[in-house]
C-alpha cells in the first residue's frame, strides 16, 4: 500500500477547493433543515427556468405580457381592477430584464394600456386587468 504524495489528497478527505470569481457568502445548513433548503433551491431553479423561457419568447409584446403575468404571480395582489404588481418598476428596469430598449418597453406598455390589458393610472404601478 502506497502513501499519498505530498500535495495530493487522501481518499478519505472529502474537502474540495473552489475558486470564486465574485464575492460569495457561505452558510452552514443544519442537517434537519436540508430538505427544506433543497425545496427552496428547487423552487428558485424553477422560477429561473420560467424567467428564461419568458425572455426567449420571440414576440416582444408576448414577452412583456408573460413577464408581467410572471411578476403578478410572484408579487401581485388582487385589487378591484385586476392584479396589482406590487413592485415599483421603471421602464428601464423592465427593459433590462427583457433584453430590449427602454423605448420599446414604453411603446409596448402604451399599446397594452390602449388595449385595456394593463392599467397604469398610478405612476410605476401596473395592474393586469381581467382582460388578460
Amino acid at each position: 500500500m502506497s502513501t499519498p504524495e505530498k500535495g495530493s489528497s487522501k481518499k478519505n478527505n472529502s474537502a474540495s477547493c473552489v475558486e470564486c470569481k465574485t464575492h460569495v457568502e457561505i452558510s452552514y445548513i443544519p442537517q434537519n433543515l436540508c430538505d427544506r433548503s433543497l425545496d427552496e433551491v428547487f423552487r428558485h431553479l424553477q422560477e429561473t427556468q420560467e424567467f428564461f423561457c419568458i425572455v426567449r419568447s420571440e414576440c416582444l409584446r408576448d414577452r412583456l405580457l408573460q413577464l408581467l403575468a410572471w411578476l403578478a404571480k410572484k408579487f401581485g395582489r388582487e385589487v378591484a381592477e385586476g392584479v396589482l404588481i406590487d413592485l415599483r418598476l421603471t421602464h428601464q428596469e423592465i427593459s433590462e430584464a427583457m433584453g430590449i430598449t427602454r423605448i420599446t418597453v414604453t411603446r409596448l406598455m402604451c399599446r397594452l394600456e390602449q388595449e385595456g390589458i394593463i392599467d397604469r393610472t398610478r405612476p410605476q404601478y401596473i395592474v393586469l386587468t381581467s382582460r388578460l
